[in-house]
């Protein structure tokens, strides 16, 4: 069993970096990877105890992940792993300093937590940006489909994530522009699509002009400027032509909440729809009130969170985060 310790809460909230939340290949991904997921699922399991899985999994299906958790030996131990962390402030902040820089010029930017439909994938883009004639696509929860522009700032314990199944994705969808700004190294790394597949063109100059949007560049050297100062700071490094300008156009509304909260539960994963995702959890925000975890702002959204998780990793990963005493009681 693995022990959630004060040290370790610290560890769980500095392991989500700019809290996202992502679906990939029907899983719910939390900052860039499966294990964070899991140390999510640890410290919920571990916080609200074993009566709150229990009130969302089936009772057959609860005795038989506790059968093959507890009656083997042999078995795949718990994927959480609450070892060091990177900070992630200073990652979160220059993201949202480019977006309001973007803002400020009356483009439409958006990112953060909202999210963008790639397909059955959903992934949350520090910034994109569409054309004014793309703003149809727009919904209340989410893009639909490839924006015509996504930048991203890599943290150090995303940069696998970020640099490999992410820029994968964004090609296979068709974006067709990605700036990669790499925290760590301080560097610019810009991709354009061609031919299905990313090119990176060659970053002499102080400026990158981009290739699929004429007039739209950017004052790369600059990017880091400012990052120490609290607060938002508009970095005013972007040129920007009229054609994306934001145009008095509505933006599309999605139907309220159509997907009922019935959470698939089984011993071992279950993909994900899309329609779940979107529509369960809410806002992608964690918090500890009197010691115990809550996502989305209450008790309703943590409990969809948790069984995203659930749904993601198995009710058998649950199992492996208590005493075997404490899933048999709620068993009685």
């Amino acid at each position: 069993m693995l022990k959630i310790t004060m040290q370790n809460r610290y560890r769980f909230h500095e392991a989500l970096p700019k809290h996202k939340a992502e679906l990939v290949d029907g899983r719910l991904i939390l900052g860039g990877s499966l294990h964070k997921s899991a140390m999510a699922l640890a410290f919920m399991v571990q916080q609200l105890g074993a009566e709150a899985v229990a009130a969302l999994v089936p009772r057959e299906v609860l005795k038989d992940a506790m059968i093959d958790v507890f009656g083997r030996s042999d078995g795949p131990g718990p994927l959480a792993d609450f070892g060091v962390v990177e900070p992630h402030y200073r990652v979160q902040k220059l993201a949202a300093d480019l977006r309001m820089d973007l803002y400020l010029q009356r483009v439409n930017a958006w990112g953060g937590t909202m999210a963008v439909k790639l397909g059955t994938d959903v992934f949350m883009p520090d910034i994109y940006v569409y054309r004014p004639e793309n703003q149809h696509r727009q919904h209340d929860l989410y893009f639909d489909g490839a924006p015509d522009f996504i930048m991203e700032v890599v943290s150090p314990n995303m940069r696998v994530f970020d640099f490999g199944t992410r820029l994968q994705r964004y090609a296979a969808a068709g974006v067709p522009e990605v700036w990669m700004i790499d925290f760590e190294k301080r560097h610019f790394r810009p991709f354009y699509l061609k031919n299905g597949a990313y090119e990176a063109p060659p970053v002499e100059n102080a400026g990158f002009a981009s290739i699929t949007i004429p007039g739209f560049s950017i004052q790369y050297e600059r990017i880091f400027e400012g990052m120490e100062q609290s607060g938002m700071f508009p970095l005013d490094i972007f040129t920007v032509p009229n054609s994306l300008m934001k145009q008095p156009q509505k933006i599309g509304t999605t139907a309220e909440r159509p997907c009922p909260f019935v959470p698939r539960l089984a011993p071992d994963p279950v993909s994900i729809r899309f329609e779940e995702f979107i529509h369960w959890g809410g806002e992608v925000k964690f918090e500890l009130i009197n010691g115990k975890p809550l996502f989305g702002g209450n008790d309703q959204t943590t409990q969809e969170w948790l069984a995203l998780l659930l749904m993601t990793l198995g009710v058998k990963e649950a199992i492996h985060y208590l005493p075997q005493d404490n899933w048999a009681r709620v068993m009685e």
